[in-house]
């Protein structure tokens, strides 16, 4: 069997979640990344690394598709002073 959750247990996840493990995941990382841009100085890249999102680019597609604008104009829009 693959490495990973047993085909009954993702079905049982997407149950309780309404959603699949992977896109689970992927929210919880995307909103790590809201909580740093609006906290932190980071550069991209660096918020992209803690957020196991393993590059500035793909935090930048990822992220628009899930919050609906690019990290910086998130950034610029609800940075916390």
């Amino acid at each position: 069997m693959p490495q990973g959750l047993a085909p009954h247990a993702g079905r049982r996840f997407a149950d309780q979640l309404g959603t699949s493990p992977g896109a689970w995941l992927l929210s919880r990382r995307v909103a790590q990344a809201r909580t740093l841009l609006e906290e932190t100085d980071l550069p991209g890249e660096t918020i992209a690394a803690r957020v196991v999102l393993t590059s500035a680019v793909n935090l930048r597609r990822r992220f628009r598709t899930q919050v609906g604008t690019t990290p910086g104009a998130y950034r610029r829009a609800f940075r916390v002073s």
